[in-house]
């Protein structure tokens, strides 16, 4: 019984090792162009800030307010709603995707381009992929909305980039829970007051006293000598000392 198992784990390795290397960069090219080729879907699964579409092929796992983790066929993989992005692109404009990447040293695919959601909207995307140890590799596709990545064999990450694509076409937000929850940024509408921090403007010569509104209380400074006394306010005296270091004129 011991050496049929034996025979049996020798055959898998076997079969495992005859397997086809495939290219991974004409596949993901292949992978994106047959995915952007599918159907639009409207969403049919709806949350607090999102709402998408999930195919009977994939099951969700587990999910909170802003991420999930799906699985299709036998590869799991996460989806996590881009929320610094949106309430970017809600306070300043569209921006390009810009995706979470690994080390150069590891990538051996990539592609970007565009793609059509539910309602002809066009977005850009990037992907890529990266070849960890163990025969894994790790994929990710950055989309307007929402952010995929996968860990899994050559075949699985490019099979899984369909669903990956066919949810982000179908991604609708609710952009105005979104900013209400994440941003702290109120609109301020302005009145046409101006404020002034100095009632005098900067003199060309002079002194930076000459620059300070002093209420109740006349100064020539033009005429004070090194040493002057001169009453306050508070009827305490003030020596005024040689000031020629602070002169606006002696400035560079």
């Amino acid at each position: 019984m011991l050496v049929k198992k034996i025979i049996l784990l020798l055959l898998l390795i076997c079969l495992y090792g005859c397997q086809p290397k495939i290219d991974m960069q004409q596949s993901l090219d292949e992978a994106l162009s047959q995915a952007n080729a599918l159907p639009s879907a409207m969403a049919d699964n709806k949350k607090e800030f999102y709402s998408f579409y999930l195919e009977p092929e994939v099951g969700r796992l587990q999910a909170n307010e802003t991420s999930s983790i799906l699985k299709y066929k036998e590869t799991k993989f996460a989806m996590n709603l881009n929320i610094s992005k949106i309430v970017n692109a809600q306070s300043y404009g569209d921006i390009i995707p810009t995706t979470i990447r690994l080390s150069d040293d590891y990538l051996i695919a990539q592609a970007s381009g565009e793609y059509t959601d539910y309602d002809g909207s066009v977005y850009q995307y990037q992907s890529y992929i990266y070849e960890l140890a163990n025969n894994e590799y790790y994929v990710t596709l950055d989309t307007q909305y929402v952010f995929f990545s996968a860990i899994g064999s050559s075949y699985q990450v490019i099979d899984v980039i369909k669903p990956m694509m066919k949810i982000a076409k179908s991604i609708s937000i609710n952009a105005d829970a979104i900013m209400v929850a994440y941003s702290a940024k109120e609109r301020i509408i302005f009145e046409g007051e101006e404020l002034s921090l100095y009632d005098e403007i900067i003199p060309v010569e002079g002194k930076v006293s000459d620059m300070i509104d002093k209420p109740d209380q006349i100064i020539e400074t033009d005429n004070i000598e090194d040493g002057t006394i001169i009453p306050n306010d508070q009827g305490e005296e003030e020596i005024f000392e040689d000031e020629g270091e602070y002169r606006t004129d002696s400035l560079e």
